[in-house]
């Protein structure tokens, strides 16, 4: 096992007001994804790979990660449900509908690829 290192093309988001400013500039038919991550979590260092070529796959999507422990997931309302790791949130069109898409726990690829599919 090893520490989740920050996914080296995703961006870093470790405040309220930066996860905010995200989710509200977005275009409203852009795609946005948000990983959580946890230190010595096998599930995360098995999607490792995957998550870091999905910029690639999605070149319209825009990729963030919260870093394990961030204030993020306490003080952000659409981030503090996190509980397992790891954890992957997909928002659209966040400014009129003001809510999230849809959610991955867990090591499932395909279902993380499934649910960017969906929405892209």
């Amino acid at each position: 096992m090893s520490l989740p290192e920050f996914i080296s093309s995703w961006s870093q988001i470790s405040n309220k007001e930066d996860f905010m400013f995200q989710l509200n500039d977005a275009d409203e038919n852009q795609l946005t994804v948000v990983y959580f991550g946890q230190p010595n979590c096998i599930a995360c260092d098995l999607v490792k790979d995957f998550m870091r070529a999905l910029p690639g796959r999605y070149p319209n999507a825009v990729f963030f990660q919260v870093p394990f422990g961030s204030s993020v997931t306490v003080d952000c309302m659409w981030a503090n449900d996190v509980a397992i790791y790891p954890f992957v949130k997909v928002f659209k069109n966040f400014t009129t509908v003001q809510n999230h898409m849809g959610y991955v726990t867990g090591s499932g690829t395909t279902m993380i690829d499934n649910l960017i599919k969906k929405y892209y």
